[in-house]
């Protein structure tokens, strides 16, 4: 078992055991035995396509420290050697407060550990694992742990049943075409009528499996979202090249092996849609979409057609659940889409790490209050730009 070798930051940073766990911290991301381990779990275990380590390591290794952040992976063993679980986080710092979180950036839909589908949290074995886990981690004032699904894979999250997590108010949309036959939704409906009109005028809608064009579609997402957004007044995330840089990676890793999906909408010679997902176990998970907001496209509803024939392609393969993403937005609901609620672990570990706390409380109780009242929340949301 890896034991910690980094003295740099304070805390635990020898292996620590209790309730039959033992746990070590792991600071470096180039260390190819640590990814081969988190490979194997992933392989046999249980994790959504955001814990891959097509999606991991260049999240953890390259855009956790060019954002300024710490990354580190806690890997949980039983005390017979078998390796558990592995959980990616950063230590950041606002203000004066350290803060411990998962790697998300605002860019990872589900944030969750990976971990063997023989782990046995029964009895007292999930406060064991919880103990252990934060008594290996580097010092900080506040883990703020969010984004977390309750279940994956049909098995529940293990950091998702420690006390005091709570529901975000945040959802995430997912359409399950065992409820209704693609066939039968509104959405793909019309998208089949605007997709023969789209063709009679030239278009065409296919599935990218060249990397260069891949890339080059990535490029007009980025481009014109960033655009957009400048319009809007609002920032962007793709504006910085070390986000651009990630989901390159992640395409240019996942094209040949299938756990990137990217899709194209045309026009004559003129892209006016593209959509890149990720795919992992018959689930897809859509990540980045960018639509032409020229006023000559919108007859055609590029957006709408993009994101109909990846779900029809997608069942038609054998897939099962299709998450439509975050945010309960009309659009999801003609595509079937069903709501699922994130939960977040928070902890203050010191008096400083008190006002992260209150302030992820604040958050949660503000958009518990939104989400009661959905004509205010769509007033709000027009306000800061979100739609």
């Amino acid at each position: 078992m890896p034991s910690v070798t980094d003295p740099s930051t304070s805390g635990s940073h020898s292996p620590v055991g209790t309730g039959g766990f033992r746990a070590a911290v792991t600071f470096d991301m180039n260390d190819g035995a640590l990814w081969r381990r988190w490979e194997a779990l992933t392989r046999d275990g249980i994790a959504t396509a955001f814990q891959t380590v097509g999606v991991a390591r260049p999240l953890l290794a390259e855009l956790a420290p060019a954002l300024g952040t710490r990354p580190f992976v806690v890997e949980v063993y039983e005390s017979d050697g078998r390796h558990v679980l592995s959980l990616g986080l950063v230590l950041g710092r606002t203000a004066s407060v350290r803060r411990i979180e998962h790697a998300d950036f605002g860019l990872i839909d589900h944030a969750a550990p990976v971990w063997s589908a023989d782990l046995d949290l029964a009895g007292e074995r999930a406060e064991a694992l919880r103990r252990v886990i934060l008594a290996v981690l580097p010092a900080h004032d506040a883990l703020l742990l969010a984004k977390q699904p309750p279940e994956v894979e049909g098995r529940p999250n293990p950091l998702a049943l420690w006390p005091g997590a709570a529901p975000m108010h945040v959802v995430t949309m997912v359409y399950d075409p065992a409820s209704c036959p693609p066939a039968d939704l509104p959405a793909v409906r019309e998208s089949r009528r605007k997709h023969r009109k789209l063709v009679r005028a030239g278009g065409a809608v296919h599935r990218v499996t060249d990397v260069p064009h891949a890339l080059d579609l990535l490029d007009f997402a980025f481009d014109l979202r960033t655009a957009k957004a400048r319009r809007e007044g609002r920032h962007e995330a793709f504006e910085q090249p070390a986000v651009r840089d990630f989901y390159r990676a992640i395409v240019a890793g996942g094209l040949a092996d299938g756990s990137a999906v990217v899709w194209e909408v045309t026009l004559g010679e003129r892209t006016i849609a593209m959509v890149h997902g990720l795919s992992h176990r018959g689930r897809f998970f859509g990540t980045v979409m960018a639509t032409d907001d020229d006023e000559s496209v919108a007859p055609y509803s590029p957006g709408m057609i993009t994101v109909a024939t990846v779900l029809e392609d997608h069942v038609a393969a054998g897939g099962g659940r299709f998450d439509l993403g975050p945010g309960e937005h009309p659009y999801k609901l003609r595509f079937g889409g069903t709501s699922f609620a994130l939960v977040e672990y928070v902890r203050a570990h010191t008096p400083l790490g008190y006002a992260a706390v209150a302030d992820r409380a604040l958050r949660r109780a503000t958009r518990a209050c939104l989400r009661r009242h959905p004509d205010l929340r769509t007033r709000v949301y027009r306000l800061l730009g979100r739609g």
